[in-house]
Formats: structure tokens, C-alpha cells, sequence
């Protein structure tokens, strides 16, 4: 009997370090694409953050990035493994939409 996979649908936020550099962001989402299909990204660009973040060193913007995802089980979990360990991660924030 063959075993049926199937995907659910992700959005994932990320404030990268504001002084990572564009090889850098396009890396991430290449490592994205290992872990699913990556079906939508936004680039926000530069923002101020309501308030500092204290990661690796003070933050005070971010470079923000848009994800919608398609995610097999367990893909989530090593996603969030992933952005906890990289240093250019500042937050992040992976949610499952509901349908």
C-alpha cells in the first residue's frame, strides 16, 4: 500500500539582520525551497522594529521577508530548527492558515 504525503499550507515571517546582504536573504530562500514548495515571496524591505531586539547584538531594524509555504509534516519543525540557529534571523514567525 502506498503511502499518501500531504501538504499544508504555511506563511513564515522573517526579520533578517538589517545589514545581511541580498546574497545572503536569496540564500534563505533557497534553503526554504529544501524543506517545501515556496509558493509566494514578498520582500518588505527595511523597516524600524516597534521596539530593539538583543540577538548576536542589538537590533533596531529589520529586513523584512514574506513566505507562503507548502509544507510536508515535520517541515515546519526543521524550518524553525534552521532560523533558530542562523545569526541573520533575527524572529521569526511560522504559522499554518486555516482553511
Amino acid at each position: 500500500m502506498a503511502t499518501t504525503t500531504t501538504t499544508k499550507e504555511y506563511e513564515l515571517t522573517i526579520i533578517v539582520d538589517e545589514t545581511a546582504t541580498q546574497e545572503t536573504i536569496d540564500g534563505m530562500t533557497e534553503k526554504l525551497k529544501e524543506f517545501g514548495k515556496v509558493t509566494k515571496v514578498e520582500d518588505e524591505g527595511t523597516k524600524r522594529l516597534a521596539y530593539p531586539i538583543q540577538r548576536v547584538r542589538l537590533h533596531e531594524r529589520g529586513h523584512f521577508m514574506f513566505y507562503q509555504l507548502e509544507l510536508e509534516n515535520g517541515a515546519p519543525q526543521e524550518i524553525s530548527d534552521y532560523l533558530a540557529y542562523n545569526d541573520n534571523a533575527v524572529r521569526y514567525l511560522l504559522v499554518r492558515v486555516s482553511k
